[in-house]
């Protein structure tokens, strides 16, 4: 096949795949790459970002042996942009190759993902990073902070929080912490912990096994919206820190 579905994981996670299947694509300067993504003033990728798609396939390419077009976040695509590539999905330019990234690829049409090998990438989301470190320090930080400092936070997180995975991260973060939390007023295995250096001072913070459940519940409800559909993270993470 001309075309690839690249889904699951966590942002990383697919594009360690990537470099896997396809290392030019992060050569610097690569000009047989066509990459397409979301403009962060905008909630999705329009007909107009994937119109150039059929045209430059078909060109010459000028290092490689191929034509790449890489969607970063496919399932961000409209409806209209998703059946203006289909055409070119359905009889694809020789010596060409489109690649479709996505965390959730049940939001592509069907007859898209017809079309396409899928490659799903596997692995724990939430590998015990210094990135993940440093997001479940700041989450037990906003925990112990007052609203105005919540705000703050937000306000000053607003760019990154414009980027759907970090976003999806973070979530997967706070429930990593929130989980510990619930595993020790359970009584549970301490080895099944992740945060091992954070969980107690968690447990601190938060009185009672009932709030830790609601909190849950809440996240993982904003990471469906996130996923499934367009709607605003940085309000759904603000509403959800002011409620703590």
């Amino acid at each position: 096949m001309h075309s690839i579905i690249v889904s699951g994981g966590n942002k990383k996670s697919r594009e360690e795949k990537l470099k896997q299947l396809k290392s030019e694509i992060f050569t610097s300067n690569n000009p047989d790459l066509l990459l397409i993504k979301r403009d962060l003033q905008k909630k999705s990728i329009g007909i107009g970002d994937v119109r150039s798609v059929g045209n430059f396939l078909i060109k010459k390419p000028i290092k490689h042996k191929e034509n790449i077009v890489l969607i970063e976040n496919a399932d961000l695509m409209t409806l209209e942009a998703q059946n203006s590539l289909l055409k070119t999905l359905e009889e694809p330019p020789p010596n060409s190759q489109i690649i479709l990234e996505t965390q959730n690829e049940n939001k592509l049409l069907p007859t898209i993902l017809s079309r396409c090998q899928k490659i799903s990438v596997k692995g724990s989301i939430l590998a015990y990073t210094p990135e993940h470190r440093q997001a479940a320090e700041e989450f037990i930080r906003l925990l112990n902070s007052n609203q105005g400092e919540k705000l703050d936070y937000v306000e000053s997180a607003k760019t990154k929080l414009a980027d759907r995975d970090f976003a999806l991260n973070l979530i997967y973060t706070w429930q990593s912490v929130l989980r510990d939390n619930l595993l020790l007023k359970s009584g549970g295995d301490k080895r099944k912990i992740i945060n091992k250096l954070d969980a107690k001072n968690v447990d601190e913070l938060i009185p009672n096994a009932t709030k830790t459940i609601t909190l849950l519940e809440d996240l993982q409800k904003l990471k469906e919206e996130t996923e499934s559909t367009n709607s605003n993270i940085r309000l759904g993470l603000e509403l959800f820190l002011l409620q703590i």
